[in-house]
């Protein structure tokens, strides 16, 4: 049986990385940029189209988000 071909993907470049990020950070606090739960939801995935979320809605999604990469698969 022949091996199957892995597509492996090529780590970002830093520099692209912080553009991005900064194109989508909207707070700012002692020169240092961060994304709120609405600048990573809403614009950057672009999950709701062009319509306008239920505030409520980007919270939960951003909870999960968290959880993920804080805590990792089964999150509570």
């Amino acid at each position: 049986m022949a091996a199957a071909k892995v597509a492996l993907t090529k780590r970002a470049d830093p520099t692209e990385l912080t553009t991005t990020f900064l194109k989508y950070a909207s707070t700012e606090k002692n020169g240092e940029f961060f994304m709120s739960p609405n600048d990573f939801i809403t614009p950057y995935l672009n999950i709701f189209g062009e319509s306008q979320p239920n505030p409520k809605m980007v919270e939960l999604l951003s909870g999960v988000v968290v959880c993920g990469l804080l805590i990792g698969p089964g999150c509570p």
